[in-house]
């Protein structure tokens, strides 16, 4: 062969599969020596960048119950509740709504009267449905969260603290 083509050879033979080393400390491999990170080291520097799992838990106000008369409920810390939460008050007022299948309406002291008898559970499980659905980030389980509507009217939650951006499903 040419001297310029030193490196370059030819054969109808098959090649031999190589072995790759075992550890890292007993051999270099072929990406170490051409500047490419391993997986190791990419796997390392993913988890630094993630940030870390935080254990707290977000303290939602406990949802006060009263009965007005025998047909109707009031959420007394109603406009409390959706602040702690972090969504509108109209947005939960129509989510309460579609769940219950009942009207509601706001007084002046922003208590939400609800037509039906209700207790402060019954209340309390659907705000946690809406807490897991529409604000929860589906990524980390934070509640740090914001939504805003895309150009094709589609309801977007993205997550403060990781970065997350899912989908929101349509209220019925």
């Amino acid at each position: 062969m040419n001297d310029d083509n030193d490196d370059l050879e030819l054969h109808n033979r098959k090649k031999k599969k190589q072995t790759m080393p075992t550890t890292d400390d007993e051999n270099k491999s072929h990406d170490d020596i051409h500047g490419l990170m391993t997986y190791y080291e990419m796997l390392t520097r993913l988890y630094s960048l993630m940030p870390r799992k935080t254990t707290h838990k977000a303290i939602i106000a406990v949802p006060q119950v009263q009965a007005i008369g025998s047909r109707r409920s009031s959420i007394t810390n109603f406009k409390q509740l959706c602040k702690s939460i972090g969504r509108d008050i109209m947005e939960i007022k129509k989510y309460i709504e579609c769940e219950l299948n009942t009207t509601t309406s706001l007084n002046n002291q922003s208590e939400l009267i609800c037509r039906g008898r209700y207790t402060s559970a019954d209340i309390q499980s659907l705000i946690r449905q809406y807490i897991k659905s529409n604000v929860e980030c589906k990524t980390c389980h934070s509640i740090n969260t914001t939504y805003y509507r895309d150009s094709n009217h589609l309801k977007i939650l993205d997550c403060i603290d990781c970065h997350a951006s899912s989908s929101l499903p349509k209220m019925k």
